[in-house]
């Protein structure tokens, strides 16, 4: 499971990650026409990350975190 804040947000978006067990997982963020604008891997049990998102577009984002046993968790956003 993972939480993101601030939502909205103007700058940085923090993601509080927490497993039951040290995992690899990828986190994505697409956009609202479907494109990938950002995508980054991470390994661990729980994870305190900070995005920097100023280089994107006001909109709403969709971020995904998969897992490397297939596990898909997902969280809208907005960019302000």
């Amino acid at each position: 499971t993972f939480t993101l804040f601030p939502n909205p947000a103007t700058n940085n978006l923090t993601l509080d990650i927490r497993f039951n067990s040290t995992k690899k997982s990828t986190l994505k963020i697409i956009n609202s026409i479907g494109q990938l604008v950002y995508s980054e891997q991470l390994q661990g049990k729980e994870i305190l990350k900070t995005i920097s998102i100023q280089q994107l577009s006001k909109g709403i984002y969709q971020l995904f975190i998969t897992t490397d046993d297939g596990q898909v968790s997902s969280k809208t956003f907005v960019k302000e």
